[in-house]
């Protein structure tokens, strides 16, 4: 468990316990606590950080650390992700840092999930699936109000070849996608 002491500016060039401002942050992996070194009370409420967020990393470091996991390849991972090999191992590394974990065993053949790698991909997989899904659902809903088929011509070609196929196209746009078709001026 890491600590650090945070001090506060305080108006006295001496600060005695009561006006110090000294604070106590703790940090472990599954606790973000801030104690008033003064009076022993607990400020977890006042953090700043990221809010109630703070312990989860940046969804690019989660994408490249599920990429790699699944390809046991930071390399292969840099190719599905059209990046480069550094930057994955620079997003790896971070997380690792965040999470205070490692999260490969690292070789000259690829890599391999620790037993608290493979848990965590497992989780992110999860997360990541859930964005995921929820991202195609409000895809579907928003095109569905506006979904349409645009037919450039001049009004010749509308009159005498279109309009006589009108019906049809309607029809084969019905039953191929869906959408229903109508004529805007």
């Amino acid at each position: 468990m890491s600590r650090c002491l945070q001090a506060h500016a305080s108006e006295s060039a001496f600060p005695g316990p009561e006006i110090s401002g000294a604070a106590v942050v703790t940090r472990s992996r599954s606790d973000l606590r801030t104690i008033d070194a003064t009076r022993g009370k607990d400020m977890t409420d006042t953090v700043g950080d990221r809010g109630p967020y703070s312990m989860i990393p940046p969804a690019s470091a989660l994408i490249a650390f599920e990429c790699a996991a699944r390809h046991g390849s930071i390399s292969r991972a840099a190719v599905e992700l059209a990046t480069s090999q550094s930057a994955i191992s620079r997003h790896v590394a971070r997380l690792e840092k965040h999470l205070g974990a490692r999260l490969f065993d690292r070789s000259r053949t690829g890599v391999r999930l620790t037993e608290g790698g493979q848990r965590y991909r497992d989780a992110v997989v999860v997360g990541l699936g859930a964005f995921k899904a929820g991202a195609a659902e409000l895809a579907t809903l928003s095109s569905e109000a506006r979904a349409e088929v645009t037919i450039a011509c001049s009004d010749e070609v509308s009159h005498l070849f279109l309009m006589p196929r009108y019906q049809a196209l309607k029809e084969a746009l019905v039953s191929v996608s869906g959408l229903s078709a109508g004529i805007r001026a």
